[in-house]
């Protein structure tokens, strides 16, 4: 089933305005849907049934609660199991050597995860596997322990646990595991202990978030709509960014729906509750996810970029400008840097970069395109290109003294179709589609005749 223009129209204005690679938020829906990975329930029944308990984990979680504490529950059977029947399991000296109780069950669940890992030979998944790969995302943050999103975007650096709090968000490239890793059994959140000590850091953890979760779009894929994890760290975020609302514009919540009509989205419509905090974000409903990997990789550059490069590059522009020029360890002319700061290709240029165009990118909608997504359509039914002018250019050309098709602009491109004299068609750019759509919904502007830009005003 398709994504509808609507939404597609949507995520592509979300990533126009905010013009950053997307963060993807993680859960283990990805794992079991791509490699065959256990979920956090399945994980804790696997392992009782190692140590060979009879139990069902329903009865486990109706006895102790919730998945924590069973859990916690699994540690003290598991370490009489580890010393008894089940001391060959260990490499040797692992039990001499430990020195927490719960080593055994971390060992365990890491063990069962990583020989659980296999990845699926359905060439529709593996397409969209390739896709996923194709988005080149700004930074993954998961809860997952297993390392399949290393396995498929390779390059991305993982990050750990509380490694976390000390890195450098701005950089690019990176996988945060904010509950463990399988390298790392002692690392992984899988007790009440160990949620316990990670509701004290989470803060921490969102803090570091704040600035990806702000400037990119965030798309969370693999997590039901009631996962913990995940509408704590959004309640952080979103005391900070919301709107007057409770609105989180920017992340977008895909939800696994086999049933659901496609591309289905519900703007201000999913709550995210976490201590009596309530905020919105928006809900995608899919039965799969080619279309919409492919919409979020249309803005992706790294095909060719190994992402540990850029980390380097981008990091020693940071000691330059933080560092090196206000210590004066460069000899640095200022009038120089005054004016590359000022002009948009002057730096990749000094760098020894070119600065590319591509219509196809740059204005990527007809007149009809924009009319159709923005519901302008004829008494019979069909796209009407002519409300637009009537509605848009022309009241820009008239009231505002802006001709936009006039010439090649941010807003508008004529290009040249065949060998005709004449033939051409107009290409426009999601600005464009911003300005008509404010336009469209009575919203005000404002036109800077200086720099030919277009401001919409707050409502």
């Amino acid at each position: 089933m398709p994504l509808d223009q609507r939404t597609i129209d949507s995520i592509r204005t979300l990533q126009a305005r905010l013009k950053l690679q997307p963060v993807m938020f993680i859960g283990s829906g990805f794992t079991r849907r791509y490699f065959s990975g256990p979920n956090w329930k399945q994980l804790l029944n696997l392992i009782a049934h190692h140590i060979g308990s009879d139990h069902p984990i329903e009865y486990l979680i109706t006895r102790y609660g919730d998945l924590p504490a069973v859990g916690t529950a699994l540690i003290d059977t598991t370490f009489e199991w580890s010393w008894t029947k089940g001391k060959d399991y260990f490499p040797d000296g692992f039990l001499e050597n430990s020195t927490r109780k719960s080593d055994p069950l971390k060992y365990i669940a890491c063990d069962i995860i990583k020989k659980s890992i296999d990845k699926t030979k359905d060439k529709y998944l593996l397409n969209e596997l390739m896709k996923f790969k194709a988005i080149s995302p700004q930074a993954v943050i998961t809860t997952n322990y297993d390392d399949s999103l290393e396995c498929t975007l390779q390059g991305y650096q993982p990050v750990v646990g509380r490694d976390v709090y000390r890195y450098r968000i701005e950089s690019m490239g990176e996988i945060y595991k904010i509950h463990g890793t399988v390298d790392d059994p002692q690392s992984i959140v899988l007790t009440t202990a160990d949620y316990e000590k990670y509701s004290e850091q989470r803060r921490y953890v969102s803090a570091k978030m704040m600035t990806m979760f702000a400037e990119n779009p965030v798309i969370i894929l693999g997590y039901s709509l009631n996962d913990e994890n995940v509408s704590k760290i959004l309640c952080d975020v979103g005391e900070v960014i919301a709107d007057d609302n409770g609105f989180i514009e920017n992340i977008i919540f895909i939800q696994r729906e086999d049933k659901s009509p496609a591309g289905t989205i519900y703007p201000e419509t999913l709550p995210v509750t976490s201590n009596s905090r309530t905020y919105h974000i928006r809900r995608i409903a899919l039965d799969g996810y080619l279309e919409l990997f492919d919409i979020l990789a249309e803005t992706a550059s790294l095909s060719n970029i190994k992402p540990h490069i850029l980390k380097s590059f981008m990091s020693r522009m940071n000691d330059v400008v933080r560092v090196d020029i206000p210590s004066r360890r460069v000899e640095v002319t200022y009038d120089h840097i005054e004016r590359i700061s000022t002009e948009r290709s002057a730096i990749p240029q000094l760098l020894g970069f070119s600065v590319t165009s591509n219509s196809n990118t740059d204005h990527p909608y007809t007149l009809g395109q924009i009319a159709d997504a923005l519901g302008l359509v004829s008494k019979s039914g069909k796209s009407s290109p002519n409300q637009l002018t009537h509605k848009v250019i022309n009241v820009l050309k008239n009231q505002y003294g802006f001709n936009i098709q006039s010439c090649d602009n941010k807003y508008h491109e004529k290009i040249k179709t065949g060998k005709a004299k004449g033939s051409f068609t107009r290409k426009y750019s999601k600005l464009f589609y911003d300005v008509a759509k404010a336009m469209i919904n009575k919203q005000n502007i404002e036109y800077d005749k200086e720099s030919d830009e277009i401001k919409i005003l707050p409502k």
